[in-house]
């Protein structure tokens, strides 16, 4: 392991690697070989053109195994949402969302647009798989705090299932774990 200085520009990481941050010392462990994937940025002020649709994903419902719904990807997809039609449950509709990918300032709107939805169509109870998201920031975090919200306010729960080490580390830093309810 090499000691370095200050960084200027990028320089990746491996595994091994030690951050110093005033007192505090993080070491790097990646869990699996990070692939970097070189997307075009447009100019501000201008939308990107839509990208061409590359597949569509037949759904499953977790509990039921049916095939309710469908789910687009297009090649610029950074986070992708699957969830079943809404069911039953003992306080009211209960629904099951899978993420996958990356909960950012980015890709947030998307989730809160659906998550809203779902609460305004009578959706009180969500579990969140999330077991396929990769990154989690602060923008990514208050979007679960505020579907915490939305369904606190109508006497309902929600779940998280399946939390990356990361992201449960960061949900444990943030004292968040107060808050929600997790699951394994």
């Amino acid at each position: 392991m090499a000691e370095w200085g200050p960084i200027d520009g990028e320089s990746p990481l491996v595994s091994g690697d030690v951050l110093e941050l005033g007192d505090t010392k993080l070491t790097v462990q990646m869990l699996q070989q990070a692939t970097m994937i070189a997307m075009p940025v447009p100019a501000l002020g201008t939308e990107p053109p839509p990208a061409p649709l590359s597949a569509v994903i037949p759904l499953r419902d977790l509990s039921t195994g049916e095939t309710p719904s469908a789910v687009a990807l297009d090649a610029s997809s950074r986070l992708v949402i699957r969830h079943g039609e809404p069911q039953d449950g003992p306080i009211g509709k209960a629904v099951m969302m899978v993420l996958n990918g990356v909960l950012d300032i980015e890709t947030v709107d998307e989730f809160n647009q659906l998550a809203s939805r779902m609460v305004e169509d009578g959706v009180v109870q969500f579990t969140l798989r999330l077991d396929g998201v990769e990154y989690l920031d602060s923008s990514g975090l208050g979007a679960l705090v505020r579907l915490q919200r939305q369904v606190n306010s109508r006497s309902g729960s929600l779940e998280l299932r399946g939390l990356q080490p990361a992201i449960r580390g960061l949900i444990q830093l943030t004292r968040l774990d107060r808050v929600f309810a997790i699951a394994d």
